[in-house]
């Protein structure tokens, strides 16, 4: 029994010390996220910017195909249908 106040004492300083959050271990954690949003923020750019360039090859794709089709029209070539 004369072990139990030494024994609630450690757990006491244990308690104590599990409490306290490093300070360091919080700003690279803080820094962590703050960089993981400034990538996920280039990712959302370059994620744009692919699909322009999609979108603007879909476009020239349907100019060609409309020309072809004219030239095979003219042609009098048979143009398959999709």
């Amino acid at each position: 029994m004369t072990h139990l106040p030494r024994r609630l004492g450690v757990l006491a300083l244990l308690a104590v010390c599990t409490a306290c959050i490093d300070s360091a271990a919080q700003q690279n954690a803080a820094q962590a996220i703050m960089d993981l949003g400034d990538q996920l923020g280039a990712m959302h750019e370059d994620n744009a910017i692919l699909q322009a360039q999609i979108d603007s090859l879909r476009g020239a794709l349907a100019r060609q195909d409309t020309l072809l089709r004219q030239l095979a029209g003219m042609a009098g070539l048979p143009v398959p249908t999709r």
